[in-house]
This record gives structure tokens, C-alpha cells and sequence, in this order.
């Protein structure tokens, strides 16, 4: 039996690259999927009562049409958010290892423990790798080299990996994306976290040609970024924004088909 409680990190659902990539619409559709995969048994597979799901159930469980499900499907599945099976039945990878990793945990429990780890009375004090409650996972220590609650990867390290990731989805070329970024390292003196700043600024507002977009608020913005309630009231008009926009265009989005 599933637990009533779903293993989510905010942090890890917001910085996936393939699922930054699909639109609101496909993202929450997601989410319903994942709230189904997670009381399926087993777990992590898009099933309900044992049996996979058509996509005009999947639709009716989720709120919208048929075909506005099946586009979703298929935009998911182009992002390489969704997994399949042999047998075409979808599951979630990430549910799927948690559940494998929680039952190789138990199973080494039942018998006194991991058997690597059972050598003498007083085995080398190594902490076990096993799966945790989403509570325990904030009480872990940052490695020796992290002073006081700085992450383990830098920031330097994330502009590299997670802002590159971003500018592709704008559509910039990978080699121009590295070039910019070195350029707007550079321009700030090394402050990968303006720059990470500025590029998530691109994205939020939707900018079609996100280069000069970064370029000039880098250059509007002496100092570093807003912060942290000025940065939520930013993203919060952005939001509005474009709502107001598709309203006064006549055009539904998706989103708001699932949503009603």
C-alpha cells in the first residue's frame, strides 16, 4: 500500500530541463499522473485497479479533451519526461528507482541490516545510502568543503550545467550559449548568480530573442539581482501579464481547459 504522503522536492521539479521545457498545461498534467503512478501498484506505473489507462479516461481523470490529453501525451513524451515499457505502459523513472531503493532498504533491514556493512562489532562508520523521508533529507550535513548552508555544487557550476540547459530551450545553439555565457561571466565580474538571475528573467517573461533581452538587463542592473520578495512579485506579474494577453487575443490555452 502506497504511503498518503508523495515524495516531492520543489528544487528537483523546478530545475528538470526536459519538464522546463513543456508548457503549463503538459506540466500539470504531469502532476495528475504522478498523483495516480504514486497509488498504482505497483507504484510508479500509470495504472488504476491493475489496468493502464486509455487516453480518453486519462483525459476524464484529468478534466480536459481527449484531444487536448493526447497532445499533452505527445508533448511529454518529445521532452522525454514520460517513460514506457515494453508493453507501452507508462511510468515515472524517478517513482520507479525510489520504489526498487526502498524495498532493497527493507530487505537488507529484515536481515539485520546492509550485509557490506556487517563485519565485525564495530563496523567502519559509513552511512548507508537509503531511502529517506522527505523531512531527513533537509537534516543532511554539507560536505566538508561547503561553509554554513552553501550548496555542494556552485554557482559557477549551475550557470554552466542548469543556465545552458535554459538558453537551449530558448532556442539559442549550444556553442552561442557557452560563448554568451563566458561573455556575461566576464561583464560581471564573475557573478554567476546575476547572470543565472537575468537568463531566468529571459525565460519568465518569454522573451523571443533572449540574448539582447540578458544583455541589457544586465546592464540596466548595477547590482546584483532583486531580492527574494521582489523577485516573487516579478514573476507573479509576469504571470498576470500573460494571462491578460491570451484573454484579450480570444484564445484559450490548455492550461485552462485541465484547469476547469
Amino acid at each position: 500500500m502506497s504511503a498518503p504522503w508523495l515524495k516531492f522536492y520543489p528544487s528537483d521539479w523546478r530545475a528538470d530541463p526536459a519538464l522546463r521545457m513543456c508548457s503549463l498545461a503538459a506540466r500539470g498534467l504531469w502532476m495528475e499522473m504522478l498523483c495516480l503512478m504514486h497509488e498504482a501498484s505497483p507504484r510508479g506505473f500509470l495504472l488504476v485497479n491493475g489496468k493502464a489507462l486509455t487516453v480518453g479516461q486519462m483525459a476524464a481523470l484529468a478534466g480536459c479533451g481527449p484531444d487536448d490529453a493526447k497532445a499533452l501525451l505527445a508533448e511529454l513524451t518529445d521532452a522525454g519526461v514520460l517513460s514506457r515499457d515494453d508493453n507501452g505502459l507508462i511510468f515515472s523513472r524517478r517513482m520507479k528507482a525510489d520504489t526498487e531503493k526502498e524495498a532493497k532498504d527493507k530487505a537488507n533491514g529484515g536481515k539485520g541490516g546492509n550485509p557490506s556493512l556487517k563485519k565485525g562489532v564495530n563496523p567502519p562508520d559509513i552511512p548507508e545510502d537509503k531511502a529517506q523521508k522527505p523531512e531527513a533529507r533537509a537534516k543532511q550535513e554539507p560536505p566538508a568543503n561547503a561553509g554554513g548552508d552553501a550548496p555542494a555544487v556552485s554557482l559557477v557550476d549551475q550557470l554552466w550545467t542548469d543556465g545552458i540547459l535554459t538558453l537551449e530551450t530558448m532556442h539559442v545553439v549550444p556553442p552561442k550559449a557557452r560563448s554568451m555565457v563566458g561573455k556575461w561571466l566576464k561583464d560581471t565580474g564573475s557573478d554567476a548568480g546575476r547572470v543565472l538571475w537575468a537568463i531566468n528573467e529571459a525565460q519568465i517573461h518569454g522573451s523571443g530573442d533572449p540574448i539582447p533581452y540578458i544583455t541589457r538587463v544586465l546592464s540596466d542592473r548595477p547590482t546584483g539581482p532583486p531580492p527574494p520578495r521582489q523577485a516573487k512579485r516579478n514573476t507573479a506579474l509576469a504571470g498576470l501579464d500573460e494571462l491578460e494577453r491570451r484573454f484579450s487575443s480570444n484564445v484559450q490555452h490548455p492550461a485552462l481547459r485541465i484547469a476547469g
